[in-house]
């Protein structure tokens, strides 16, 4: 078995999964600031500009990164097109996610790092400055060229598996996601990332044109007959692949199983470069079943479904076709760029993810805009069925998920609904959790992600995972707090800062006295008094519990979890925020 462990994504109006899979649920439709005009305002933008652009697509954060936990430079964090930057965030949180480090995943050997994506413009647009010595333009390279989206991700995370970006325009993050999943598949690795990365700053720049892909109305309305184009919009999204012995080892939670996975290229049989091709379509979709040893039709499809009159009465005949000697079963279809538009090489990724929360949760997401339906496809005859509400799946239910790129690369992959990842463990009430940080002032939002993940109404979260999961997490962090807090608090009832782990060549870690030296009763005496602490709220005798979190944290003993990962929980990092402008860099720290 190949599965998805881990999620993530830095998409518009989303700061966390909770957020994504929300506003799937709710059927809302994310549309980005209207910034035609702009481009021919601006010679050069500067800090305002870039903050207009940034709030009007809705990733306000992008600017803000944190150097020193990813050993970046303040310089080459200026230089470093964003998207690099977040995607570094995005993938470190989707390892967290999954209750794992990268460090941890690497045990099992070399991770795989396969990142789509298609454009870097963001020295263009703030116009820096050409560098006049060879290491300043190496800067610029390093920063901004697409195949260090992958390369870089890898140093700086060390991963030492097969690292490359991928570039087949739309279809690009999906077809990462292949890529991975062969990686891991094929026994060559146990943990592959595949990841999408699209900031364009340009996007929303350019007005519609008569019979172009933009839409007028600023909407995407996959299967309708009122279709008239999509927006595009950025985003960043990241998954973890894990093989069936990490899984078990690890004791992962998958979101989803990996079944198969099929890719073709359309060649000449099409109209035109850019037209999209039925008998391209199908061939990636007949051989991904194929592969999949899948020989009936899915309960649900994630479609490329751009909105676009002619391009989706194309995918439906190219399903159609690729399904024609399977029993013509119901299927759910539906698109997520209803809800955010078109994210370019990252929108296949964000299908998948899409696709994966659906079998996660048994349920199908409602597409919005359908109706009326495009009369150019017969929906009922082929039994395809728009699911324009919230409809329930099966917990194995089979679902599949397309992209394709412009100049006719199209992949199809097939997932399959993994039961086991509906947790059965009681919702506790009152939580004891260790928290770590890089830096010391990050503790308290640290704990506030836990406190978000633990506080969720309808996730049932127990004491013990929770625990666990952040004890493992934060194993080798310098700054410790323990902290206790109740269900759907704002505030903890207690946090004790622990003092600095030493950074000394010792091989068992320690906790220092405020002098720096090391204290053998400093641990005991603080262990203690939480534990006294505690003790008056619940009358319960947390010492002991206290004692192993912190030998977790410390690396003196539980390598596994022992109980599975709580997923959701994501690193804190600071938010200081890079810029190089066409005058001079500028680092500027947000409030």
């Amino acid at each position: 078995m190949v599965a998805i462990v881990g999620l993530q994504a830095y998409i518009p109006s989303c700061t966390s999964l909770l957020d994504t899979t929300n506003i799937f649920k709710e059927g809302k439709v994310i549309v980005p600031g209207n910034l035609v005009g702009k481009a021919a305002q601006v010679t050069s933008w500067g800090i305002e500009d870039i903050n207009d652009f940034s709030n009007g697509i809705g990733l306000p954060t992008l600017l803000e990164f944190d150097p020193g936990f990813f050993q970046v430079t303040p310089r080459d964090s200026q230089i470093m097109d964003p998207q690099q930057r977040k995607l570094l965030e995005t993938i470190y949180n989707c390892f967290f996610d999954a209750g794992i480090s990268p460090e941890d995943a690497e045990r099992y050997g070399p991770v795989g790092c396969f990142v789509g994506a298609g454009v870097s413009n963001y020295l263009e647009v703030m116009a820096a400055p050409q560098p006049t010595h060879f290491s300043e333009s190496t800067r610029h390279y390093v920063g901004n060229d697409l195949s260090a989206l992958a390369l870089r991700t890898a140093y700086l995370l060390n991963l030492t598996g097969p690292a490359w970006t991928v570039l087949s325009t739309c279809s690009s993050s999906l077809l990462a996601v292949q890529h991975a999943f062969n990686y891991v598949e094929s026994g060559e690795g146990s943990f592959a990332i595949a990841a999408g990365a699209h900031i364009d700053f340009l996007t929303g720049l350019y007005a519609p044109e008569a019979g172009g892909i933009i839409s007028p109305t600023r909407r995407c309305r996959p299967l309708s007959a009122g279709a008239d184009g999509t927006y595009f919009t950025n985003g960043i999204c990241a998954i973890l692949i894990a093989s069936n012995s990490a899984i078990s080892k690890l004791l992962l939670s998958p979101y989803a199983q990996i079944l198969g996975a099929g890719v073709s290229n359309d060649g000449r049989r099409k109209a035109g470069y850019t037209s999209p091709s039925i008998a391209g379509q199908a061939s990636a979709i007949r051989q991904a079943y194929r592969n999949a040893n899948i020989s009936h039709r899915p309960d649900v499809l994630e479609l490329h479904g751009t909105g676009t009159r002619i391009g989706d009465p194309i995918e439906l005949q190219a399903l159609a076709d690729a399904f024609s000697d399977m029993s013509p079963s119901p299927v759910y279809i539906g698109s997520a760029k209803s809800n955010f538009g078109h994210l370019n090489s990252t929108a296949g990724l964000l299908g998948l993810m899409k696709l994966t929360l659906s079998l996660t949760n048994s349920v199908c997401y409602p597409t919005m805009g359908c109706q009326p339906l495009t009369a150019l496809f017969d929906f009922e005859q082929h039994n395809f069925i728009p699911c324009e509400e919230l409809m329930p799946l099966q917990q194995d239910a089979i679902g599949g998920v397309s992209s394709f790129g412009i100049g006719g690369t199209n992949v199809h992959i097939v997932l399959k609904g993994h039961s086991a990842s509906k947790s059965t463990n009681e919702s506790s009430q009152f939580f004891i959790v260790l928290v770590g940080s890089h830096d010391e002032e990050l503790l308290i939002p640290q704990l506030g992600k836990i406190m978000a993940i633990a506080g969720m109404s309808h996730v049932d979260v127990s004491s013990d995972r929770l625990a666990r999961t952040c004890a493992h997490l934060f194993k080798g962090e310098r700054f410790l707090a323990l902290a206790a807090f109740l269900k759907g608090s704002t505030e903890p009832v207690c946090l004790e800062p622990l003092p600095p782990v030493s950074t000394s060549t010792s091989t068992e870690p320690k906790l220092e006295s405020s002098n720096g030296t090391h204290k053998s009763n400093a641990r005991h005496t603080i262990v203690s008094r939480l534990a006294d602490t505690l003790e008056k709220i619940d009358g319960a005798n947390h010492y002991a519990e206290l004692n192993y979190l912190l030998d977790i944290a410390l690396g003196l003993g539980g390598d596994n979890c022992e109980l599975a990962p709580v997923h959701g929980i994501q690193k804190a990092f600071r938010t200081d925020r890079f810029l190089i402008t066409s005058n001079v860099p500028s680092s500027i720290r947000s409030n």
